[in-house]
């Protein structure tokens, strides 16, 4: 769980509880992944994915197209 509440860059994404559908793995790989932010966190930057919510941020395998989705 506690991988849930990390940013991350590349590798597997890390499913919230709602398991959203993520693009095949084939076609396209993980950028980032990111959590909500806040302002009284101490962040550098304010994102809104809802108050629980996780964005990902995919790139195709030739580099050349992206796509983001984000789940509750």
């Amino acid at each position: 769980m506690d991988a849930l509440c990390e940013d991350k860059i590349a590798g597997t994404p890390v499913p919230t509880i709602n398991r959203p559908k993520f693009p095949d793995p084939q076609h396209w790989r993980l950028l980032l992944q990111l959590n909500t932010k806040d302002y009284e966190a101490g962040d550098p930057f304010f994102l809104n994915l809802a108050s629980d919510g996780v964005g990902y941020a995919f790139i195709s395998r030739d580099g050349h197209h992206g796509t983001f989705l984000w789940s509750r």
